[in-house]
């Protein structure tokens, strides 16, 4: 993990609602040629830094000459791993979005694109959304569903679509029970889960293990990794928080202006209909069903999401605005 970069603890403040500023750990990986296009990754749950620790290197430092290199930006959310977590209530994902542009910020970059799956997806979401001065473009793998489509909408839907509506009920019925729980009762599970470093481990280790693609199963050594990142810091409870924030937030009816582009894997847990993510997003650069991978793309398929994000730095509009 000390490979993966320079490690700061950065200092924010100003969020509003919070009584004292943040102590917010990032990672800072630059790139190693001219021309490095920032570029902030934001992890979810049950992820963490660790996430981007194959994908990092392969933005920083590719190995054909004529690639994009890019600076990568790896904050740990609020609450996770090594950052402190929220002190007042109402915990927001406006809030978590104006950390990590501050940190953007401090660690002097005027101008960047996001890259997120899982939570990531909103965070990186929120920063396209309400910081369009400065967050250029948003590369996402995983969008859920914004809401309950009608009947007459579903009539107008691809099968594709249908098939993803349909993925997400079936996951509600078969593994859908920890994300009620995450966000309803988080202190609950928080507490049960710190008191005993076994109990996490399979909490935590059961995600890592069924939601990657059957072809690319997670290391043993990554599951425990990234399981006990959570136990060793004592964020179990504080990063289900990130859960909550949804529920107060309005940036799901807020529109995209940035360009923005997603490359989802083959077998991830469930997608949102195209036409969905159309009416937020203005500027859908593409929409991609990838051939390989899961939820934890990242971790799963490093060098096929590089290739996804490289492509997207390409686009005219992202080269200009940059």
């Amino acid at each position: 993990m000390n490979d993966l970069g320079i490690h700061y603890i950065v200092k924010v403040d100003g969020i509003p609602g919070e009584p004292e500023p943040l102590s917010v750990h990032v990672i800072e990986r630059r790139g190693k040629r001219d021309g490095a296009i920032p570029i902030v990754l934001n992890h979810g749950w049950p992820g963490s830094f660790f996430e981007f620790y194959k994908l990092a290197p392969l933005l920083t430092d590719p190995s054909n000459p004529n690639d994009q290199a890019f600076h990568c930006i790896i904050p740990s959310m609020p609450g996770y791993a090594f950052s402190s977590p929220p002190k007042a209530r109402g915990w927001t994902g406006y809030k978590v979005a104006a950390a990590v542009d501050a940190i953007v910020q401090t660690l002097g970059y005027e101008k960047y694109l996001a890259q997120g799956g899982d939570l990531g997806w909103a965070t990186s979401s929120r920063l396209a959304s309400e910081y369009p001065e400065r967050c250029k473009g948003i590369h996402l793998n995983f969008i859920p569903p914004h809401y309950t489509p009608t009947e007459l909408q579903k009539a107008t839907m691809s099968a594709g679509d249908i098939r993803g509506l349909e993925a997400e009920a079936d996951f509600e019925r078969s593994g859908g029970a920890y994300f009620r729980m995450n966000k309803t009762v988080p202190y609950t599970v928080g507490l049960i889960l710190a008191s005993s470093p076994l109990a996490a481990l399979f909490y935590i280790g059961e995600k890592l293990y069924r939601w990657p693609a059957p072809d690319s199963l997670l290391s043993i050594d990554e599951v425990l990794t990234s399981a006990l990142l959570y136990i060793y810091t004592g964020s179990l409870t504080s990063s289900l928080w990130l859960y909550v924030a949804p529920t107060h937030s309005d940036h799901l009816h807020k529109k995209i202006q940035v360009p923005s582009a997603f490359s989802g894997g083959r077998v991830d847990l469930f997608l949102a209909p195209k036409s969905q993510v159309e009416e937020q997003h203005e500027k859908l650069v593409w929409w991609r069903i990838l051939g390989e991978g899961g939820h934890f793309l990242a971790l799963e398929k490093p060098e096929m999401l590089a290739r996804e994000v490289r492509e997207f730095a390409r686009v005219s509009e992202v080269q200009r605005s940059l």
